[in-house]
């Protein structure tokens, strides 16, 4: 579950979370519409309930960044497809064709704001041999002082690492010291979120490139990920 979030991320899961009710409000709107043609209170009610208890759980998985996210947010994609089928492209007028497709649009809009390593970083359950695992070993340096860390996912100019040493939002870090690199050299970071485990396992910490001129050394590291990441999948078919 994430433990704490800067200012800018706070902000852009406020945003999400509008959008949410942005959704909700649509969805409704098609519930209504399905009333109206079938006058079927008991459908209506029961469309109603199950949207109500969905979309509790969908803004609480939302505002704590839980993976489950993913799971409500490609049921109501799927949901909103269906209408399509239920009211029937053919014969659907422009109203419920508009809602569905903001509905849908906002899904998408949505899915763009959140898949990236500082919210959701790809995980690796499946990688409980050390063998294939494709996390890289460096050094992040924090208050001048030096700790161990594993980077996990490299992508749009963010970093998702492993570390047991308690980092804060909003502070600026310091990667060197990284496993694998033909050169060493040292990029500099913002902490945007830290994502707490269980007890025994170390936070997840999304970083966020701090200094543009550094996108060289970044995109080095992005295709050694990538590389290694391929690398294991071989291992793993070959063994």
């Amino acid at each position: 579950m994430i433990r704490d979030l800067d200012k800018d991320a706070q902000q852009t899961v406020e945003k999400v979370l509008f959008i949410s009710k942005l959704q909700a409000g649509c969805l409704g709107l098609i519930v209504v519409k399905l009333y109206l043609e079938t006058f079927n209170f008991y459908a209506f009610s029961l469309r109603v309930a199950i949207g109500a208890v969905f979309f509790v759980l969908f803004f609480r998985a939302t505002k704590r960044l839980l993976y489950s996210y993913w799971a409500f947010l490609l049921l109501l994609t799927l949901y909103g497809l269906s209408f399509f089928i239920d009211l029937g492209l053919g014969k659907m007028t422009l109203g419920p064709f508009l809602i569905i497709s903001i509905l849908l649009g906002l899904n998408v809009l949505q899915a763009t704001m959140m898949i990236r390593p500082i919210y959701y970083p790809r995980p690796n359950w499946w990688e409980y041999d050390f063998r294939y695992k494709s996390d890289l070993k460096a050094r992040v340096t924090s208050r001048e002082k030096h700790y161990p860390i594993r980077i996990s996912d490299v992508r749009m100019g963010e970093v998702s690492i492993y570390s047991f040493h308690s980092l804060e939002s909003g502070e600026k870090i310091l990667v060197d010291k990284i496993d694998g690199m033909d050169e060493d050299f040292t990029l500099g970071f913002d902490v945007v979120t830290v994502r707490s485990n269980i007890v025994g396992r170390p936070d997840i910490v999304g970083l966020k490139l701090s200094d543009e001129q550094d996108i060289f050394h970044y995109d080095k590291l992005r295709h050694m990920m990538q590389s290694r990441k391929l690398s294991r999948k071989r291992f793993v078919r070959y063994e």
